[in-house]
């Protein structure tokens, strides 16, 4: 039924006041992410057209160690899946592991 996917998104989010359907925040992005790594991870975030669809992310964790840069990518990537169903529409990685960046 078109419509009711919408209805039941939208009921689940009710007096939630920061809630915009299909927008998402760089902090809410940003906390996603750290969610899913290891104390110490840096994660930097912009909303590059500031209006919370496209964002360019920079990732440096002791998680991608031994990870080619797809399956780092894919790391993120999963972590923000029901991001990109509701509001992502496009994201920029740059991903390293902290001994690289030095």
């Amino acid at each position: 039924m078109p419509g009711l996917h919408t209805q039941l998104k939208s009921t689940q989010h009710m007096g939630d006041e920061s809630f915009q359907p299909g927008r998402i925040d760089a902090d809410q992005v940003r906390s996603k992410i750290l969610s899913g790594f290891c104390d110490g991870t840096e994660v930097l975030v912009q909303d590059t057209h500031g209006n919370g669809y496209q964002f360019q992310v920079w990732i440096s964790s002791r998680d991608f160690k031994g990870l080619s840069r797809i399956q780092q990518h894919q790391k993120v990537y999963a972590l923000l899946k029901s991001e990109f169903q509701d509001a992502l529409h496009a994201l920029t990685l740059k991903t390293e592991i902290p001994e690289e960046s030095q």
